[in-house]
């Protein structure tokens, strides 16, 4: 583990935390502060408080586990985060439900920047602005607003008086006798389990922001990139780097997370994105002509009770169906890297009511023997992920040695004639840069078939052909954003050349090509 980190920042240690938590202390939300001061308890205090500083359905998910667990806590919500607006439907849906759970809503001010910059700046000269934050966040919420913390606190803010604008401060005197924190993605105080299980003083606040938080750990440049990515999935060039630059600014990144942002601002949309990779499903059911599902599920002869085998399921879209096909007794696992993805997955098949017969497990293609080591399958299926692994002969083995006799694995990917037109239409346009080579179509047509001829009793190969007509510039270029074609320097470029193209054209085709390969044991 990194030396900057000190603890995991999975969902599974915050539970942890919450354990250990209400063992060893009483923990309260911040507008019971005044009652407890005036109660005498052997056991220590904890006031639990959650900064959202980005994301209110990360918010929205801690507090959850935190109602699962039989708590409540505080969540601060800024008016004007450059991530979100509390102002729009979804942001009150989700604030309303953090109050049917229990929790308290409070306000995170942010100092403005011309008094940030003022040197003299005391918490009485800005009590005026604070009070009409709340009264803004009251019409919101329609419950009172009784306490507040500061978004990047400056010096002099620090254990001030216990109420500003007549609410409870976070950053008080008598609330700041102890404090951890896991601000910038990591725990200043050092790993903070450890300080759980043995109190050193009465009263404990222990500040987490969902942000950093997630199904598995992950550093804080992977978070913030993460969530820069799902952001600006769609946008303009100028927008992507005006909120790289709000984002940097919102959270005081240090260098290495605002490199990280940077680098998702610059790297286009990859084949793994969850945004992207619904935006090409869309695009292939819109504009298409064929059924990929249909197809892959031809090959695959699937009953009821089977167990099987997802690699790389994406959103689910073959999990979905193959769940159907072996329900009520059989199971579909559905593995992916993308906690996203899985979440897309999990609410789809609740829907459907299918939720008793799928299994997500997130993790690397790379590392299956570790999750699925005493497990053996009917089917695994492989649709546009094997080209993924570093070590695909390791993950070929263990394929075979994990089906069952007589079992099949059926993967599919993009040949090397696919989105030919797509391609020459992006080629056009490129000056002196290098025209990407697509390693997913050598996989499928190199090595995939050969490992398959290895490692299987037989293998069978199938094609099949989508013909895509988008309609429109618009579509044209949303498709192509989502593609591993995609390529920021040309994106202007791009967007003008399919305009002018459907000036004289009524419809632009591309024939999505794959191919198929059922290895049988």
């Amino acid at each position: 583990m990194n030396n900057d980190w000190s603890a995991d920042f999975s969902y599974l240690y915050f539970k942890k935390l919450l354990h250990v938590a209400r063992l060893n202390f009483n923990l309260y939300c911040f507008r019971d502060a005044l009652e407890v001061f005036n109660v005498s308890s052997n056991r220590p205090l904890l006031f639990l408080r959650h900064d959202i500083d980005i994301d209110l359905n990360k918010a929205l998910k801690m507090a959850m586990i935190e109602n699962e667990l039989g708590l409540q806590s505080t969540y601060m919500v800024m008016l004007n985060s450059p991530c979100y607006d509390v102002s729009t439907e979804t942001s009150k849906k989700i604030l309303k439900q953090l109050l049917t759970l229990g929790h308290e809503v409070a306000l995170h001010f942010d100092v403005t920047k011309s008094k940030r910059n003022d040197p003299k700046i005391s918490t009485n000269d800005i009590e005026g602005d604070i009070a009409h934050d709340i009264k803004q966040l009251e019409q919101i919420i329609e419950v009172p607003v009784k306490s507040i913390s500061f978004h990047r606190p400056l010096s002099q803010f620090l254990k001030g008086p216990l109420k500003i604008a007549g609410v409870i401060n976070a950053y008080s005197k008598e609330l700041m006798t102890w404090y951890l924190s896991d601000s910038a993605g990591r725990w200043r105080e050092g790993e903070p389990l450890q300080k759980l299980l043995k109190p050193t003083n009465k009263l404990l606040q222990l500040l987490i922001h969902p942000i950093w938080w997630g199904e598995e750990h992950k550093n804080a440049s992977e978070r913030l990139e993460e969530f820069f990515r799902a952001t600006t999935f769609g946008w303009s060039i100028d927008k992507t780097k005006e909120f790289d630059k709000a984002l940097a600014e919102h959270i005081s990144v240090r260098r290495a997370n605002a490199n990280a942002i940077k680098h998702a601002a610059e790297s286009g949309k990859f084949d793994t994105d969850t945004n992207a990779l619904l935006q090409r499903i869309n695009s292939h059911e819109k504009f298409g002509n064929n059924d990929l599902n249909k197809w892959i599920f031809e090959h695959i002869n699937i009953v009821e009770g089977d167990a099987i085998l997802d690699l790389g399921c994406g959103t689910g879209k073959q999990t979905i169906r193959a769940a159907q096909l072996t329900k009520p007794k059989g199971k579909v696992i559905a593995f992916d890297i993308s906690e996203k993805a899985l979440d897309v997955l999990t609410t789809e098949a609740r829907r459907l009511n299918l939720n008793d017969f799928i299994l997500t497990e997130g993790g690397d293609l790379d590392d299956l023997e570790k999750y699925f080591s005493e497990q053996y399958f009917d089917h695994v299926i492989a649709s546009y992920s094997l080209y993924y692994a570093k070590n695909p002969e390791a993950i070929f083995k263990f394929i075979h040695n994990h089906l069952k006799p007589g079992g099949d694995f059926f993967f599919c990917g993009p040949s090397k004639d696919n989105n030919a037109d797509l391609k020459n239409f992006h080629n056009s346009l490129l000056k002196n840069e290098k025209i990407k080579e697509s390693k997913s179509a050598h996989f499928m047509e190199e090595t995939g078939m050969r490992l398959a001829e290895t490692f299987f009793n037989e293998a069978e190969v199938s094609a099949f052909q989508n013909i895509l007509e988008f309609n429109s510039a618009d579509s044209l270029f949303n498709y192509w954003s989502s593609y591993n074609l995609y390529n920021e320097n040309i994106a202007g470029d791009f967007r003008k050349a399919a305009n002018k193209y459907f000036e004289t054209n009524v419809i632009f085709r591309t024939a999505k090509c794959v191919i198929g390969i059922k290895a049988i044991k």
